[in-house]
Parts: structure tokens; C-alpha cells; sequence
């Protein structure tokens, strides 16, 4: 492929919070989850992209009708900040502000998501946060995995 003269080709800027223990997190500039690898084992199925989020936290209204917001990524006009373990989203969602944090445990494979909410409304907010998270545990490799035959091995309890 030959790129004419004068176009840029971006790559996309990633960022990495890593434990003493050797959990690792690769979060793209719009804060999008890359990658979560343990060791020699990435836990997301796919390493997503900048515009794929297979790990989120969003924020539901729970009235009618529902309404719903991402709390990093795509979509949530988040600020964002790293420090050497820990990965913060800033934002806020109608009159709900929220900060997401992303905390890896030091001396082990784990990991924390901390949120807090403040609403600065005159009426009480039924709300929900929802969770999701593509899990592979497949070998930390570059290999793309068929999502079908590791699917089937995984036990979720």
C-alpha cells in the first residue's frame, strides 16, 4: 500500500499502568482499554482498538426512558489521568458527576474499580452502574484467538 504525499498516519498513543507483580493494563489516549495481561496471560479475549471498549463502567438512569453513559472511553467526555498503578476518569453525566478509577493491586494479579458519584441535582437519580469485560485468559501473544472455541472453556463462577 503507498500513502500519498501529505497524509499523516497517526499511531495511536497507549499508556500502561503495571503492578509489581507483573499485571500490566495498556489504555489508549481515549481511554479505551487496550489490553489486561497477567504475566503470560491476557485476560481480555481480544486486544481491542480505539474504537472497540470491550471493558466499560457506564452509568444507567434508571427512569423512564432509560438513559445511559459510558464513565471512560468513547462517548464519555471524560478527563483523564494516570499514575504508575492507577488510571482515573473524570466526568459527568446530566447533573451526575463521577470518578472512575482503575487501582491494580501491588503484590498480586488483581485489580479494583472504585466509582464515585456526586449528584448535583434537586431530585434524587435512580441509578445503576453495569460492568463489562470480554474475558479470554488466552496466552499473552499477538495471535488473534477465535472467540467461539475459547468461550466454551471458560468458567465463570
Amino acid at each position: 500500500m503507498t500513502v500519498p504525499e501529505g497524509i499523516l498516519i497517526e499511531q495511536p498513543l497507549i499508556s500502561r499502568i503495571s503492578s509489581r507483580a507483573g499485571l500490566q493494563v495498556s489504555i489508549f489516549e481515549g481511554g479505551i482499554i487496550q489490553s489486561i495481561i497477567a504475566g503470560k496471560v491476557r485476560i481480555n479475549l481480544f486486544t481491542n482498538n480505539r474504537f472497540q471498549n470491550g471493558c466499560g463502567i457506564y452509568l444507567r438512569r434508571r427512569e423512564n426512558p432509560y438513559r445511559f453513559a459510558p464513565l471512560f472511553g468513547p462517548g464519555s467526555g471524560c478527563r483523564y489521568s494516570l499514575t504508575e498503578n492507577q488510571f482515573l476518569a473524570i466526568g459527568d453525566f446530566e447533573d451526575i458527576r463521577f470518578l472512575c478509577r482503575l487501582s491494580l493491586a501491588p503484590n498480586t494479579h488483581a485489580w479494583k474499580w472504585t466509582v464515585h458519584l456526586e449528584n448535583t441535582g434537586r431530585k434524587e437519580a435512580p441509578l445503576d452502574l453495569i460492568y463489562t469485560q470480554d474475558v479470554g485468559m488466552t496466552a499473552a501473544d499477538e495471535m488473534e484467538k477465535n472467540e467461539f472455541y475459547i468461550s466454551q472453556y471458560i468458567d465463570y463462577t
